[in-house]
Protein backbone atom coordinates (compact mmCIF):
# COMPACT_ATOMS: atom_id res chain seq x y z
CA UNK A 1 0.00 0.00 0.00
CA UNK A 2 0.96 3.29 -0.49
CA UNK A 3 -0.11 6.54 1.47
CA UNK A 4 0.03 10.11 0.35
CA UNK A 5 -0.27 13.02 2.64
CA UNK A 6 -2.99 15.30 0.16
CA UNK A 7 -2.75 18.58 2.77
CA UNK A 8 -1.87 19.75 5.94
CA UNK A 9 -4.18 21.69 7.57
CA UNK A 10 -3.43 23.93 11.17
CA UNK A 11 -6.13 24.02 13.22
CA UNK A 12 -6.83 25.85 16.66
CA UNK A 13 -7.71 23.55 19.74
CA UNK A 14 -11.56 25.21 19.42
CA UNK A 15 -11.82 23.63 15.92
CA UNK A 16 -10.96 20.61 16.89
CA UNK A 17 -12.81 20.35 19.81
CA UNK A 18 -16.15 21.67 17.81
CA UNK A 19 -14.86 18.62 15.42
CA UNK A 20 -15.18 16.13 18.20
CA UNK A 21 -18.25 16.81 19.46
CA UNK A 22 -19.82 16.74 16.09
CA UNK A 23 -18.62 13.00 15.19
CA UNK A 24 -19.99 12.08 18.72
CA UNK A 25 -16.23 11.42 20.14
CA UNK A 26 -17.20 12.69 23.53
CA UNK A 27 -14.78 11.58 25.50
CA UNK A 28 -11.81 13.09 23.88
CA UNK A 29 -13.38 15.98 23.59
CA UNK A 30 -13.70 16.29 27.12
CA UNK A 31 -9.99 15.81 27.18
CA UNK A 32 -9.35 18.64 24.79
CA UNK A 33 -11.70 20.47 26.77
CA UNK A 34 -9.53 19.56 30.35
CA UNK A 35 -6.11 20.32 28.08
CA UNK A 36 -6.87 23.14 26.63
CA UNK A 37 -9.64 24.74 29.27
CA UNK A 38 -12.39 25.25 27.61
CA UNK A 39 -15.73 24.71 28.10
CA UNK A 40 -17.59 21.38 28.71
CA UNK A 41 -20.45 22.36 28.40
CA UNK A 42 -21.23 21.89 24.70
CA UNK A 43 -19.96 17.76 25.09
CA UNK A 44 -22.98 17.77 27.70
CA UNK A 45 -25.10 19.81 25.90
CA UNK A 46 -25.27 17.72 23.13
CA UNK A 47 -25.10 14.13 24.93
CA UNK A 48 -28.57 15.98 26.39
CA UNK A 49 -29.96 16.17 23.84
CA UNK A 50 -29.39 13.08 21.88
CA UNK A 51 -30.24 11.21 25.42
CA UNK A 52 -33.45 9.55 26.30
CA UNK A 53 -34.34 12.48 29.16
CA UNK A 54 -33.95 9.50 31.65
CA UNK A 55 -33.16 10.50 35.38
CA UNK A 56 -29.75 8.83 34.37
CA UNK A 57 -29.43 11.23 31.49
CA UNK A 58 -30.59 13.90 33.74
CA UNK A 59 -27.78 12.68 36.43
CA UNK A 60 -25.34 12.13 33.78
CA UNK A 61 -25.21 14.95 31.06
CA UNK A 62 -27.19 18.22 32.48
CA UNK A 63 -25.93 17.15 36.04
CA UNK A 64 -22.93 17.92 34.89
CA UNK A 65 -23.23 21.10 32.83
CA UNK A 66 -22.14 24.26 34.31
CA UNK A 67 -23.72 27.47 32.87
CA UNK A 68 -27.40 27.87 35.11
CA UNK A 69 -29.69 29.81 31.79
CA UNK A 70 -29.03 26.47 29.80
CA UNK A 71 -29.91 23.96 32.71
CA UNK A 72 -32.87 25.83 34.29
CA UNK A 73 -34.04 26.17 30.40
CA UNK A 74 -33.14 22.49 29.63
CA UNK A 75 -35.27 21.86 32.74
CA UNK A 76 -38.08 24.23 32.29
CA UNK A 77 -39.04 22.95 28.61
CA UNK A 78 -37.75 19.54 28.08
CA UNK A 79 -40.30 16.75 28.83
CA UNK A 80 -39.17 13.75 29.36
CA UNK A 81 -41.09 10.64 27.98
CA UNK A 82 -41.78 8.84 31.99
CA UNK A 83 -43.45 10.76 34.95
CA UNK A 84 -40.55 9.39 36.97
CA UNK A 85 -37.81 10.88 34.76
CA UNK A 86 -40.27 14.69 34.90
CA UNK A 87 -40.24 14.64 38.55
CA UNK A 88 -36.82 14.10 38.91
CA UNK A 89 -36.17 17.03 36.02
CA UNK A 90 -38.08 19.58 37.39
CA UNK A 91 -36.51 18.64 40.99
CA UNK A 92 -33.59 18.77 39.73
CA UNK A 93 -33.95 22.59 38.12
CA UNK A 94 -35.76 23.44 41.80
CA UNK A 95 -32.81 22.08 43.54
CA UNK A 96 -30.87 24.88 41.68
CA UNK A 97 -33.41 28.08 43.03
CA UNK A 98 -33.17 27.54 46.31
CA UNK A 99 -32.80 30.59 49.24
CA UNK A 100 -29.19 29.86 49.27
CA UNK A 101 -28.14 30.36 45.81
CA UNK A 102 -30.26 33.22 45.87
CA UNK A 103 -28.38 34.36 48.65
CA UNK A 104 -25.10 32.98 46.93
CA UNK A 105 -26.07 34.75 43.77
CA UNK A 106 -26.49 38.38 45.77
CA UNK A 107 -23.07 37.94 47.21
CA UNK A 108 -21.62 37.00 43.77
CA UNK A 109 -22.87 36.08 40.96
CA UNK A 110 -20.46 33.42 38.44
CA UNK A 111 -23.58 32.08 35.97
CA UNK A 112 -22.97 28.57 37.28
CA UNK A 113 -25.27 26.21 38.14
CA UNK A 114 -25.57 25.93 41.71
CA UNK A 115 -27.19 22.84 43.08
CA UNK A 116 -28.17 22.26 46.87
CA UNK A 117 -27.93 19.17 47.79
CA UNK A 118 -30.04 19.00 51.24
CA UNK A 119 -28.59 17.11 53.89
CA UNK A 120 -30.54 16.55 57.01
CA UNK A 121 -31.38 19.70 59.01
CA UNK A 122 -30.27 17.78 62.21
CA UNK A 123 -26.81 16.88 62.92
CA UNK A 124 -26.27 13.45 64.17
CA UNK A 125 -24.78 14.95 67.75
CA UNK A 126 -28.70 16.53 67.61
CA UNK A 127 -30.14 13.61 67.42
CA UNK A 128 -27.95 11.50 70.48
CA UNK A 129 -28.58 14.45 72.55
CA UNK A 130 -32.38 14.19 72.17
CA UNK A 131 -32.97 10.35 72.35
CA UNK A 132 -34.95 10.46 74.67
CA UNK A 133 -37.35 12.64 73.65
CA UNK A 134 -40.64 11.51 71.81
CA UNK A 135 -41.03 10.88 67.96
CA UNK A 136 -43.60 14.03 68.20
CA UNK A 137 -41.32 16.28 70.39
CA UNK A 138 -38.14 15.39 68.12
CA UNK A 139 -40.36 16.59 64.91
CA UNK A 140 -41.54 19.51 66.95
CA UNK A 141 -37.73 20.56 67.74
CA UNK A 142 -37.03 19.75 63.86
CA UNK A 143 -39.26 21.83 62.51
CA UNK A 144 -38.75 24.76 64.49
CA UNK A 145 -34.96 24.34 63.43
CA UNK A 146 -35.88 23.81 59.98
CA UNK A 147 -37.85 27.30 60.52
CA UNK A 148 -35.07 29.04 62.25
CA UNK A 149 -32.61 28.65 59.76
CA UNK A 150 -35.01 29.53 56.91
CA UNK A 151 -35.70 33.08 58.66
CA UNK A 152 -32.06 33.30 59.04
CA UNK A 153 -31.32 32.62 55.55
CA UNK A 154 -34.70 35.26 54.55
CA UNK A 155 -33.17 37.86 56.83
CA UNK A 156 -29.90 38.16 54.88
CA UNK A 157 -31.75 38.86 51.56
CA UNK A 158 -32.49 42.56 50.78
CA UNK A 159 -35.74 42.07 48.67
CA UNK A 160 -35.65 45.67 47.45
CA UNK A 161 -32.33 45.23 45.69
CA UNK A 162 -32.43 42.15 43.74
CA UNK A 163 -30.66 41.93 40.55
CA UNK A 164 -32.35 41.20 37.51
CA UNK A 165 -31.11 37.17 37.51
CA UNK A 166 -32.28 36.78 40.78
CA UNK A 167 -35.59 37.75 40.04
CA UNK A 168 -35.56 35.59 37.09
CA UNK A 169 -34.37 32.73 39.22
CA UNK A 170 -37.30 33.36 41.79
CA UNK A 171 -39.49 33.30 38.57
CA UNK A 172 -38.18 29.71 37.73
CA UNK A 173 -38.56 28.23 41.25
CA UNK A 174 -42.39 29.63 40.87
CA UNK A 175 -42.50 27.60 37.32
CA UNK A 176 -41.01 24.35 39.06
CA UNK A 177 -43.07 24.80 42.12
CA UNK A 178 -46.19 24.97 39.78
CA UNK A 179 -45.11 22.37 37.18
CA UNK A 180 -44.41 20.11 40.05
CA UNK A 181 -48.20 20.95 41.35
CA UNK A 182 -49.28 20.08 37.80
CA UNK A 183 -47.55 16.86 37.89
CA UNK A 184 -49.05 15.75 41.15
CA UNK A 185 -52.77 16.37 40.27
CA UNK A 186 -51.84 14.45 36.52
CA UNK A 187 -50.68 11.16 38.51
CA UNK A 188 -53.28 11.53 41.01
CA UNK A 189 -56.43 11.54 38.42
CA UNK A 190 -54.47 8.65 37.15
CA UNK A 191 -55.28 7.17 40.05
CA UNK A 192 -51.64 7.69 41.91
CA UNK A 193 -48.04 7.18 41.47
CA UNK A 194 -48.31 3.36 40.82
CA UNK A 195 -50.92 3.86 37.81
CA UNK A 196 -49.08 6.91 36.53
Amino acid sequence: KTYRMIALISTTPEELYSRKIESEEYGEAIMLAQHYRLDTDPVYERQWRKSNKSVAAIHDYLGKMKRRICVLKECMETIPQDIDATRELLQFGLSGTDLETLIAMGEKDSGEFIRSERSNELEDDFYEEQANLSPERLEHLRAERKRAKLLKMISRINWQSLSLVQKDLIASRLKFLYYLDVLDIYEDSLGGGQFA
